[in-house]
């Protein structure tokens, strides 16, 4: 029951109008063992680097965003 009261949570925060950054640059990352910092940025077509956000967190949620990536990133087999 827990998990459905927090998906319902997640799905309405989605619903909210947000930011949405493109981004296709690590700029910085740096940790002092309980928080991680990660600044991201986009390449312009002028060759320039355009800075985005900076994210703060702790080392948990860095973690755990480390494995949400990694499992979004995995190419999708096809089956013929």
């Amino acid at each position: 029951m827990t998990n459905e009261i927090q998906q319902a949570k997640i799905q309405q925060a989605l619903n909210v109008p947000h930011g949405l950054f493109v981004v296709d640059t690590v700029l910085k990352t740096k940790s002092n063992g309980q928080q991680v910092q990660l600044s991201l940025g986009w390449a312009a077509p002028n060759e320039g680097i355009n800075p985005v956000a900076t994210l703060l967190m702790s080392t948990e949620f860095a973690a755990e965003l480390v494995k949400a990536l990694g499992a979004a990133a995995k190419p999708v087999k096809k089956t013929l």
